[in-house]
């Protein structure tokens, strides 16, 4: 059989690229030399009445328009955000408990910095600031840097660890904004780029 396309890689990007293509009307094959296809996405049930990804924890790399114009929830996709998200525990018994309770965030960096709630929140509009404007690049015809402006650019290229820095002093409360840029990706928090993975891992 002859095919328009042939996507080597069945993973979820694979899949996805895939999808598309045969909505426009191609013929398409995909390969995968895995007994599964989904890549990091597929599921098992390793207990009864629980389905999880094997590798991808997170899917906010997972445009919202792929989910609507590939029907997935049709299909079986599911997805919750992790509330509270970022659980900090210190040597001398604190902690740092982080989720979407804006009041009970405030209170749970009081205990450390009174200063630092104000950074907190400040940080939290640069960061969707910046999430947004990766979420609308993705939907351009032609995706380029310059779609970016200065003061995007130097987030992207800066370091997890220095855009925290910019907001907050507390280290345990720097540690917790940090992670989410460095997870995955054999860096350190000080690494250029990595302030990248913090916007776009939320």
């Amino acid at each position: 059989m002859r095919y328009d396309a042939i996507v080597v890689g069945a993973g979820h990007n694979g899949l996805v690229a895939a999808a598309y293509l045969a909505r426009a009307g191609l013929s398409v094959a995909a390969c995968e030399r895995n007994e599964r296809v989904g890549g990091a996405a597929y599921s098992e049930s390793p207990w009864p009445g629980w389905t999880v990804s094997v590798a991808s924890y997170v899917c906010s790399l997972l445009h919202p328009q792929i989910i609507d114009e590939l029907n997935l929830h049709a299909h079986g996709y599911d997805a919750y955000r992790k509330d509270p998200h970022s659980f900090n525990v210190l040597l001398d018994g604190r902690s740092l408990l982080l989720g979407s309770d804006r009041e009970a965030n405030a209170r749970e960096i009081a205990a450390f910095s009174k200063e630092d709630v104000a950074g907190y929140f400040a940080y939290q509009d640069e960061t969707d600031r910046l999430g947004r404007s990766v979420f609308d690049a993705m939907t351009s015809d032609d995706p380029t840097i310059a779609d970016f402006d200065e003061r995007t650019q130097r987030a992207f290229f800066g370091s997890a660890a220095q855009l925290a820095e910019r907001f907050v002093e507390t280290p345990v409360l720097q540690a917790a904004l940090a992670t989410d840029g460095i997870i995955g990706t054999y860096a350190g928090p000080r690494d250029r780029g990595t302030a990248a993975g913090v916007c776009i891992g939320l």
